[in-house]
């Protein structure tokens, strides 16, 4: 039947009829449902990244929480997004590396430069001085459906960005496939350092994808 079907009054009153009825009403939820999902699936795989980026460095040898916003997580997503926070995502401190990291997720104000890399996710890191002249670490997630060439990816980033990078104190920069079969590659160019990974939502390459990020 078509989805906007509606019964008559006869059929509603037979109860065999009406529990087919609702149950039918339940899968076409269902599927509008995962529809939606499949729409709004770059939206989620970004709200992933920004979670694994706050985590891997969370994760790094002698990180220390400054300062975090509390997330909040949906029942049901929202335009594709499936929790909320406040801005920036975490602040920590690498005692051995003695740098302030801040984790910012769709920040709603960026300076000229940094807009125009279209990152969703940027990494500031200063010193426990000074966060002025801070450097970045923009970060791409990409959703894709097939293999990459990882080293391809790196080095036309490294080429495409290198000019606008250097003025806007980004030294390193970083995309995330949601393809793990191709492991990860490096690039650079006039100083500029790309990494391009592959991550899966879970197992191994979930845990490499994290190591790769540190």
């Amino acid at each position: 039947a078509p989805e906007d079907q509606l019964p008559n009054f006869v059929l509603t009153q037979d109860l065999d009829y009406r529990e087919v009825y609702e149950a039918w009403r339940r899968l076409l939820n269902e599927k509008r449902r995962l529809d939606e999902l499949w729409a709004w699936q770059g939206r989620t795989w970004s709200d992933f990244c920004a979670l694994a980026v706050t985590l891997a460095v969370r994760a790094i040898d002698g990180a220390r929480l400054v300062a975090s916003s509390p997330v909040v997580l949906f029942h049901d997503h929202d335009q594709g997004a499936w929790f909320g926070a406040d801005r920036p995502l975490a602040v920590y401190f690498l005692e051995k590396q003695r740098l302030v990291v801040e984790i910012q997720y769709r920040p709603k104000y960026v300076g000229r430069l940094q807009e125009t890399l279209a990152a969703p996710i940027w990494l500031r890191i200063g010193t426990q001085s000074s966060m002025e002249l801070a450097r970045r670490i923009p970060v791409w997630p990409r959703l894709v459906f097939s293999p990459v060439n990882l080293m391809d990816e790196a080095a036309n980033c490294a080429d495409s960005i290198s000019q606008v990078a250097a003025k806007a104190l980004v030294h390193r920069a970083l995309i995330v496939h949601s393809d793990p079969a191709t492991g990860v590659a490096h690039a650079g160019s006039e100083g500029l350092r790309v990494t391009s990974i592959g991550m899966a939502p879970s197992g191994r390459w979930l845990l490499e994808g994290f190591n790769h990020i540190g």
